[in-house]
């Protein structure tokens, strides 16, 4: 008994089947560059991994001037370390190490290098200025330490936190 087909050609079969895929792909939503990108920092005072990745943080801000950056010490400050420990739990994180680098979905405990770690932050800065990425506070929901966050980044006046705001890339 001979097998039915649409198409006599099995090379026809495959170029319907490659138009729907990109007519379909123009249809789904597509993540949008993002203005800003909020990087977290959770570092430790007296921390040398921690002190080498605030360097290395420095230059990349001077880089990417859309970076907005919050520090938060977790060692001499409780009501820090609770924030950090309630995102650790809504990354599922096991560690409670630092430091920890928060950039939307992605999650990096400790730091090597500029050359090694570094690399992995950049990389990931520019994936989310080019497709967009969650705030990592928005995972908490409404949680009262992500509420205090926001509450003074709105007032411009950071509680115990260091904030370093996004700018506008410098155009000439």
């Amino acid at each position: 008994m001979k097998r039915e087909t649409c198409f006599q050609h099995p090379r026809t079969d495959w170029l319907v089947l490659l138009l729907v895929v990109v007519i379909l792909s123009g249809l789904l939503p597509r993540a949008e560059a993002a203005d800003t990108v909020v990087l977290y920092f959770f570092w430790g005072d007296g921390c040398p991994h921690c002190e080498k990745e605030k360097e290395f943080l420095h230059e990349l801000k001077q880089r990417y001037p859309q970076l907005e950056m919050r520090w938060f010490e977790t060692w001499d400050h409780q009501e820090l370390r609770n924030l950090a420990d309630a995102i650790r739990k809504a990354y599922a994180l096991e560690k409670s190490s630092v430091p920890l680098t928060i950039l939307g979905n992605w999650t990096m405990i400790g730091f090597l290098s500029p050359e090694e770690s570094g690399v992995q932050i950049e990389d990931q800065v520019i994936r989310c200025l080019e497709n967009g990425c969650e705030d990592a506070l928005e995972k908490l929901g409404p949680h009262r330490l992500a509420a205090k966050v926001k509450a003074d980044i709105a007032s411009g006046n950071p509680q115990e936190w260091e904030w370093f705001p996004a700018s506008q890339a410098q155009t000439e």
